[in-house]
C-alpha cells in the first residue's frame, strides 16, 4: 500500500496510479479487522471514483468500481445503521457496472484505436 500511495502523490492526475492504490486499499481493509476497517473500504471507493474522473472512458474502471461499490453495499445493508448509505451504494455501483457496458457497446476507449 505505502509504494501505491506514493505513486499517488507522485502522479496524482495518472488514473492508473488511483485505481491501484484504491485496489490497495481494498486489500488492507478486508485484511484489517476493527474500526478502521470500514474507512478503508469506503477510502478504497473514493481512489477509484477518482480514476473513473481522471479516465472516464475506460470501461473496465467503471466495471471495478461497480463491482467493489455493489460487494460493499451488500454487506453494509445487513447492518442496521448502514443499510441505507449500502443500499445507494449498490445502486451506485449497479449503474457503474452498467455504464461500463454501454462503454464497451459504444466501443468507446483506447483499446478500440485504429
Amino acid at each position: 500500500m505505502k509504494w501505491a500511495k506514493l505513486a499517488v502523490e507522485r502522479s496524482p492526475e495518472e488514473g492508473p496510479c488511483r485505481l491501484q492504490y484504491g485496489r490497495a486499499l481494498w486489500a488492507r481493509g478486508w485484511s484489517e479487522r476493527g474500526p478502521d476497517q470500514l474507512d478503508y473500504l469506503r477510502s478504497a471507493i473514493g481512489e477509484m471514483k477518482k480514476a473513473t474522473e481522471l479516465h472516464p472512458v475506460l470501461p473496465h474502471v467503471w466495471w471495478f468500481l461497480g463491482t467493489k461499490e455493489k460487494e460493499l453495499g451488500g454487506i453494509m445493508q445487513r447492518h442496521p445503521t448502514l443499510a441505507a448509505e449500502g443500499k445507494a451504494l449498490a445502486t451506485a455501483g449497479a449503474e457503474h457496472m452498467a455504464w461500463a457496458e454501454q462503454l464497451k457497446k459504444t466501443k468507446a476507449g483506447p483499446e478500440n484505436i485504429q
